[in-house]
């Protein structure tokens, strides 16, 4: 029980930026052409890997119950439908737009479309670290996504180069 409310808590926070939350994409993210027709073969990718194989998430630096918004950047990795994530997350009660952590994660884009045919999206987050400003590179801020994410289709992992190491994640 404990590790479904975490899983849901992970879930309605990496969904916060697309529902009306804080969150700021610095991408455009339009649905692909023929990802309705994926969509089933998507969301399988999760729910039949044992979750304890599909998830790995740490407690992050974010403090509960401060609004804060994440610039984030994202893309695809490779020809999945899972997508990688970075980015800084600003306190918003603080009157200042210095970064207080950084985060990477990686998440499973999931679409339904309800019976009018308007389609509605969520973002289960598969993978999660999070980072202290201070350690990381004096320059990492300034970082596009292609310096910092990498896919290899060969192991199907997702690669961060955070500039103090490398995390990676295998994807299900």
């Amino acid at each position: 029980m404990k590790n479904t409310v975490l899983i849901l808590a992970i879930f309605l926070l990496g969904c916060e930026d697309n529902f009306g939350g804080s969150g700021n994409s610095q991408n455009s993210f339009p649905i692909p052409d023929g990802y309705f027709a994926e969509m089933d073969r998507c969301n399988r990718l999760v729910s039949e890997s044992p979750s304890k194989n599909a998830f790995d998430v740490e407690i992050g630096l974010h403090e509960h119950g401060r609004p804060a918004e994440w610039n984030s950047q994202r893309t695809y990795l490779g020809d999945t439908c899972l997508i990688a994530s970075i980015g800084p997350g600003i306190y918003k009660d603080e009157n200042d737009e210095t970064p207080d952590y950084y985060s990477i994660d990686v998440e499973l884009r999931q679409i339904e479309k309800n019976k009018d045919g308007v389609a509605s999206e969520g973002w289960l987050v598969l993978y999660q670290r999070d980072f202290r400003i201070e350690d990381l590179p004096s320059d990492f801020l300034k970082r596009e996504i292609t310096e910092v994410v990498s896919y290899d289709p060969t192991v199907r992992k997702a690669i961060f180069n955070m500039g103090n190491g490398i995390y990676e994640y295998k994807l299900p």
